[in-house]
């Protein structure tokens, strides 16, 4: 490379980028939505009122767990580039973290 050379961005790079955050804002505004009109968003929706009843009543530990993973996905997607070995060592600890949770809630 010479002196005045840009790195080149490459097109499915920036393709993919966009696809995540479109998922990761679906599920911001799914956790936003359940959270603050759950009555228009779950019910009036296509989930029926029994699996509303029972996502109403999740305890305070797995809603936070909810929120951390929703926020803290599309905190990591904002904030570190994609090329950045932080962000494989964020995606480890974040996928064994989810790991932990979802094999507690199924031990329950």
């Amino acid at each position: 490379m010479g002196l005045n050379a840009k790195p080149v961005a490459f097109l499915h790079l920036s393709i993919v980028a966009v696809l995540r955050l479109l998922w990761n804002l679906f599920g911001c505004y799914n956790y936003l939505m359940s959270k603050l009109s759950r009555e228009t968003y779950c019910v009036g929706g296509s989930m029926r009122a029994t699996s509303a009843a029972y996502m109403a009543g999740f305890p305070a530990w797995l809603t936070a767990f909810w929120a951390l993973g929703v926020w803290g996905s599309l905190a990591g997607l904002l904030l570190l580039p994609p090329e950045s070995p932080p962000l494989v060592i964020t995606r480890v600890i974040w996928g064994l973290l989810v790991f932990l949770v979802y094999a507690r809630s199924m031990a329950a």
